[in-house]
């Protein structure tokens, strides 16, 4: 068979119908008495302007804090982790020792659980990170997807547009 033919013959393979599957998706609630906190880092391009948000809530959804907070400039990945770190602090300054933390950047959840600190660029955070779970507390940390995760992003959306420090 020639290549022209067989180009042919795979392309035509290529451009039949594909199946497409849809996901629903939206915020979950946690269960039992464990609160959720949401939390979300932006960043207008790169080495800009960042802020993050963050949201805790019952499993009811009911809103238990929230917080903004104006970063100054850096990187998206810094707002990320400090979404986290923030939202870590204000939880276990309220009192709450059940918690369960989602971020929708894949990345940030990656380094906390599995980064060298002692080579990541922002390895500090992370210890930091680290630091705030080992306290006597239960928490749990996963990724979620961006839409579910819309509160926090409004929140952290906000926080480019106040003066720079943390507002609750």
């Amino acid at each position: 068979m020639s290549l022209t033919v067989e180009f042919h013959l795979l392309d035509r393979e290529s451009n039949k119908a594909r199946i497409r599957y849809t996901k629903l998706v939206s915020w979950s609630p946690s269960s039992n008495n464990w609160l959720k906190l949401n939390t979300d880092g932006s960043n207008i391009d790169n080495l800009s302007l960042s802020a993050v948000g963050g949201l805790i809530r019952n499993r009811d959804g009911v809103r238990q804090a929230g917080f903004s907070l104006n970063l100054g400039y850096g990187n998206i990945m810094l707002a990320e982790l400090n979404a986290i770190r923030h939202g870590l602090s204000l939880a276990w300054n309220m009192g709450y020792r059940l918690l369960h933390i989602e971020s929708d950047s894949k990345e940030a959840v990656s380094s906390i659980h599995y980064a060298d600190v002692g080579t990541h660029p922002m390895g500090s955070l992370i210890l930091d990170y680290r630091f705030l779970m080992s306290r006597e507390w239960s928490c749990t940390l996963t990724h979620c997807y961006r839409k579910t995760n819309f509160s926090a992003d409004h929140l952290a959306k906000l926080g480019q547009t106040l003066s720079i420090g943390l507002h609750i």
